[in-house]
């Protein structure tokens, strides 16, 4: 098993003052004081970021986006959430988040990961050299655009091909796909569709619900990383953007959640 605490200088991030990190017992305890003030105030969940408003007439007060091990928050059609169903939710978060994926994509670097119970069972980190050094392009790429095929660029090519049916080898062989809730992957559009033009084919499909991208940038894809990026995604994040006097947010002046 692994597992990491937060290390610094793997993640970029804007300075936000206002900002927390909860953990999931204090996701969970925060979840309580919002469906305690739901009859005053309005709750809004938006599921494509997996985040609940906070609102006053209107107005935002706080932002808070749930761990991304959380399920999916029942709502209206409007996305509003009541106190009812908030309660009812937080009864059935588990309290060891389900098996998921995790993916870090980027040219000539993966990082791979199975997970049970929020730590790290299995992972491996694949390398191939895909990048022209003093161009910076991955392979495929540079041949689109510049139309040449010379030694360099075959060995490129042949690595290319090579990384994306051994990420697809990697994941078949772990024999996890159907045990996961989620897969989570960083990286870009582009890479992630590669995984299914490879000739070992992906283990889940590209329309797979279960797919969500963290929403946070991640360094070359090293273990360290992988270990990190697995930290945040189990934490909830907290944002004051409106004027919350009168209202008693404990986490807000707490000195044991995580400050960025």
């Amino acid at each position: 098993m692994y597992d990491a605490r937060p290390l610094k200088g793997l993640f970029y991030f804007l300075p936000v003052n206002n900002m927390k990190k909860l953990d999931t017992n204090q996701s969970i305890e925060l979840l309580l004081q919002f469906a305690t003030l739901a009859g005053d105030l309005e709750l809004t969940y938006h599921q494509s970021t997996h985040k609940i408003s906070l609102q006053r007439q209107q107005n935002n007060l706080l932002h808070f986006r749930l761990p991304l091990t959380f399920p999916a928050l029942p709502t209206d059609e409007q996305g509003r959430v009541s106190a009812m169903d908030l309660q009812a939710y937080i009864q059935d978060i588990p309290l060891m988040p389900k098996p998921y994926l995790l993916l870090l994509l980027q040219a000539g670097y993966a990082a791979i990961g199975y997970c049970q119970g929020g730590e790290i069972q299995k992972h491996k980190v694949i390398r191939k050299y895909m990048v022209r050094k003093k161009q910076g392009k991955a392979q495929l790429k540079h041949l689109n655009s510049k139309g040449k095929s010379r030694a360099g660029s075959r060995i490129r090519l042949a690595n290319t091909v090579d990384f994306f049916e051994e990420i697809n080898a990697k994941i078949a062989e772990w024999h996890v796909i159907d045990k996961v809730a989620h897969i989570f992957y960083s990286g870009t559009s582009d890479m992630l569709h590669l995984l299914y033009q490879s000739k070992v084919a992906a283990s889940f499909d590209k329309k797979d619900p279960r797919l969500r991208k963290l929403p946070f940038f991640t360094d070359k894809p090293l273990f360290k990383v992988l270990a990190h990026a697995n930290y945040l995604l189990r934490l909830g994040e907290l944002i004051e953007v409106g004027d919350v006097e009168g209202y008693n947010f404990d986490f807000l002046d707490a000195d044991d959640v995580i400050d960025w």
